[in-house]
């Protein structure tokens, strides 16, 4: 894993003026906080929302605030006031906090049953894509548009004890309403609680500026068999249900590998005495 200091983002970024031929490659290094930008990442998406994902070509970025928990959609719980002459004035952030959007993958190459039934939904189906920071982070980082390096991020989750995110939170008052760089506004959105340490994320980042539009979402173009490395049907999918929904998938495009969980496939053990 690549360290990352503000400091090393600053040289990189002021580097683009003199590296024309690798812009692009150059911010996006910028703003990958502690990942690697070739790091395999993986997430699982429900069955119908993966079907509806090869259809449309679109990858969604959601707003921070439909996340589950509390303390993972910090800037959206938090009251901040302005002391004038001893009394305590309303700030209102909704303008700051409403212009973000994220999605949340894993750098956990095993599979974890913790995490096949939070997003099966009581069993649902639901399938796991494996693919690689670059290959999310290059389709969702538009260079052209005005302040990109303000606009896009991907980094890897830090997970603390709830009173150092606490803490954490108090130290950037200040700066998160002020921060021209957007980083304490981003570190924030990669804090979590350590009880939730297991999912190991990395999380995509995108702020809309001025331009809030005042939707929830955020889509942005992908080509399936240039982002997905593989596909794997979750361990609940019997045969029958795995070549139908192979055969679904193969039919809206994708031709990469498509394999099915073993995670509870019996185990065969032979003892001899």
């Amino acid at each position: 894993m690549k360290p990352y200091t503000d400091e090393e983002r600053q040289n990189k970024l002021f580097r683009i003026n003199f590296d024309l031929a690798n812009n692009k490659e150059i911010a996006m290094d910028a703003n990958a906080i502690d990942v690697d930008l070739d790091t395999p990442i993986f997430r699982i998406y429900s069955y119908q929302r993966f079907l509806d994902l090869l259809n449309t070509k679109l990858n969604v970025l959601v707003q921070p605030s439909m996340w589950e928990d509390p303390f993972e959609n910090m800037l959206y719980n938090v009251e901040y006031y302005k002391v004038i002459n001893g009394q305590k004035i309303p700030v209102d952030v909704s303008g700051v906090r409403d212009q973000w959007f994220g999605q949340c993958w894993t750098d956990r190459n095993d599979e974890c049953d913790g995490l096949w039934r939070v997003y099966s939904n009581n069993k649902q189906h639901c399938v796991r894509v494996k693919s690689t920071v670059r290959k999310m982070f290059e389709p969702l980082y538009d260079f052209s548009k005005e302040s990109a390096f303000l606009r896009y991020f991907v980094g890897k989750v830090q997970y603390d004890a709830e009173q150092d995110i606490v803490n954490l939170l108090k130290s950037f008052a200040n700066a998160f309403i002020t921060d021209t760089k957007n980083l304490c506004q981003v570190k924030t959105l990669l804090t979590k609680r350590k009880e939730f340490s297991y999912e190991s994320e990395i999380r995509l980042l995108y702020n809309e500026l001025e331009n809030y539009s005042g939707q929830k979402i955020h889509p942005y173009q992908i080509d399936p068999n240039a982002s997905f490395e593989e596909i794997m049907l979750d361990p609940w999918c019997t045969d029958a249900e795995f070549s139908q929904f192979e055969a679904e998938i193969k039919s809206l495009g994708f031709n990469g590998t498509i394999i099915k969980s073993t995670l509870y496939k019996p185990i065969e053990i032979n003892v001899f005495f």
